[in-house]
């Protein structure tokens, strides 16, 4: 679909979503070699570690590796791409009227040997016009704030309000400095579900039609994903169980939003918040929030569609 899509568009970058759990680097590397040659240098890939065992059986796995692993695995990934990406260098390709497609000399080997894989090396593909394709992670756990100071260029952030962005934003942006990179080259973009009508009460009108078109039971088996329960009973207007908020993932848990678990919030909302997504509504006026964000706590947005609305 990014490959069509590239053909499409001339002037918007285009970010595919990989899995480090379920991927090879070498496979992972050369597909989107290939991809950022076929957009003329607009590709990025937005690393992820997977979060339900149900994905892992789509590949052939019983289940995901256990939680930490995921991040291991993800960091010794992002670090065999790179050098893949990497191992053709500026001018190595001739395609000279001698019949001499490129010089060897200059392009090198891994020889990686690690613990999550073995690759050779180099990249079958050449260099391409970007050198290596954007790479974006959206992370709200230690090991994953971890692991996108260290490798990510932009940053999905998870953040409900501009007091809980603000927090974010600064602990990554010192992961970022701490692991030795300019933490001004990295984009970090909290994610607001935005509602805009001409009065306050027909912005949340908007956001209750919207909501309307997700069934309560659909509504509860999405949440029910994310804490890793049976919502199935659950009342909409009710507190979200402590039980169920300690049995979600790490990187869930992390990203629960203290409403969830203290307030009153409809299913859908609470889905939302779960997934990392801040609900607003509000008149035009409100506009200038998403100017205030981007001044204090983010590198820019990510404007999300509301859950269930597709």
């Amino acid at each position: 679909m990014v490959a069509a899509m590239a053909r499409a568009m001339e002037w918007i970058g285009l970010v595919s979503t990989g899995s480090s759990t379920f991927y090879e680097p070498c496979h992972a590397a050369r597909m989107l070699a290939s991809l950022d040659h076929i957009s003329g240098g607009r590709a990025g890939v937005n690393i992820v570690t997977s979060m339900f065992d149900a994905e892992a059986r789509d590949p052939g796995l019983p289940a995901l590796p256990p939680h930490q692993e995921h991040y291991s695995r993800a960091a010794e990934f992002s670090d065999v791409t790179l050098a893949l990406w990497t191992s053709w260098v500026g001018g190595t390709l001739m395609r000279d009227r001698q019949g001499q497609f490129a010089d060897p000399v200059p392009i090198s080997a891994l020889l990686h040997a690690g613990e999550h894989s073995t690759v050779e090396g180099p990249l079958n593909v050449p260099r391409f016009p970007q050198g290596h394709p954007v790479t974006f992670q959206a992370v709200a756990s230690e090991p994953g704030r971890r692991l996108a100071a260290s490798y990510a260029e932009g940053i999905y952030a998870v953040a409900y309000d501009l007091t809980s962005a603000h927090e974010y934003y600064g602990d990554v942006k010192r992961r970022i400095s701490g692991a030795g990179r300019d933490p001004d080259k990295v984009a970090i973009m909290p994610g607001p579900v935005t509602y805009i009508g001409r009065t306050e009460a027909g912005a949340r009108a908007k956001q209750a039609a919207v909501d309307a078109f997700l069934p309560k039971e659909m509504s509860l088996a999405q949440l029910g994903r994310f804490v890793q329960c049976d919502t199935s009973g659950w009342e909409l207007d009710a507190p979200c169980p402590c039980s169920c908020r300690r049995r979600t993932s790490p990187d869930r848990s992390a990203a629960t939003p203290p409403s969830c678990g203290s307030s009153r919030r409809g299913g859908p909302q609470c889905a939302s918040s779960w997934a990392g997504r801040l609900p607003a509504e509000g008149t035009p006026p409100w506009r200038a929030a998403p100017r205030r964000w981007q001044l204090k706590c983010s590198g820019g947005l990510r404007v999300e569609a509301p859950m269930g609305s597709t």
